[in-house]
């Protein structure tokens, strides 16, 4: 998707994710400035012990082996190979993927999501909280195979923050798992 508006615009994908990437920080800042009551509460402990982040740590191959074995499958089932997640940055740092990929979106899309939309939805019903923040979650990615991939991974970002309490876990969480992504494109695991 960003290789196809790169191509329209005449800029380099790379320029065009890091633009993403600052526009939708930007966004969510003001959004969370003008409504901060609704995630106070969710930054102020830290979530988890040692020992449950640990847990989180451990369970993220699991999460990332399940999501890139279900992205496989369905390019095998299609015939359609999509590029890769760090084809944008050929010719640039890994440290712009790290930062763009792995550090950006969890800290800005966690508090989007399962701060500022969790918060905002507290009145719902637990199930109704995790499908309304969930799907919009896979929404931003824009894809239907990413749809199907980032539901399950935005229910158990909604399990972590309510189990918590805090946005901290569920940041931690979807940090592990991009940074996962990278790491298994670059040794050639996906």
């Amino acid at each position: 998707m960003i290789a196809m508006i790169a191509g329209r615009v005449g800029a380099s994908p790379f320029r065009i994710m890091v633009v993403e990437s600052i526009a939708l920080a930007a966004v969510i800042t003001a959004v969370a400035a003008a409504r901060w009551p609704l995630v106070d509460a969710a930054y102020r402990r830290a979530g988890f012990s040692v020992f449950g982040y640990a847990a989180v740590l451990l369970a993220a191959p699991v999460v990332l082996l399940v999501i890139t074995g279900y992205v496989d499958l369905l390019a095998r089932a299609v015939g359609v190979q999509a590029p890769g997640e760090l084809a944008g940055f050929d010719g640039h740092s890994l440290a712009w993927a790290v930062a763009v990929i792995a550090v950006v979106p969890p800290l800005f899309e966690e508090l989007a999501f399962r701060g500022l939309m969790f918060g905002a939805l507290r009145t719902l019903r637990r199930s109704e909280i995790y499908v309304i923040s969930s799907f919009a979650f896979a929404m931003l990615h824009l894809s239907i195979p990413s749809l199907l991939t980032h539901m399950p991974l935005g229910l158990y970002l909604c399990w972590l923050r309510e189990r918590s309490r805090s946005v901290w876990p569920s940041t931690f969480a979807h940090f592990c798992h991009n940074f996962g992504v990278i790491v298994a494109e670059l040794y050639g695991w996906t």
